[in-house]
């Protein structure tokens, strides 16, 4: 128990300092973040608008063709969330 107390303390020690040197720091990525998470919301917002037109828009699928380029449309407009976004943030 005696070692626990002494380790916690020393982490204490060591990382409060340079916590409290690093307030600015902190701050302007807090900011930064805020920023890219601004603009996450927006490309996704935008990324669903463009998929409900192409979904409301697309003409039901006659043949197994126009079916199959339909979905590759829409696979492609998804992807994109999956792809991008992480790469974004």
């Amino acid at each position: 128990m005696f070692k626990m107390k002494t380790r916690l303390f020393f982490a204490f020690l060591v990382f409060t300092p340079s916590y409290i040197c690093a307030g600015n720091e902190v701050d302007s990525l807090l900011n930064e973040l805020d920023k890219i998470i601004a603009v996450h919301r927006s490309f996704s917002m935008k990324k669903e608008v463009r998929i409900d037109e192409l979904k409301r828009n697309t003409p039901p699928a006659t043949s197994l063709t126009s079916l199959y380029e339909r979905n590759r449309k829409l696979y492609k407009e998804y992807r994109l969330i999956f792809v991008i976004l992480p790469f974004i943030i």
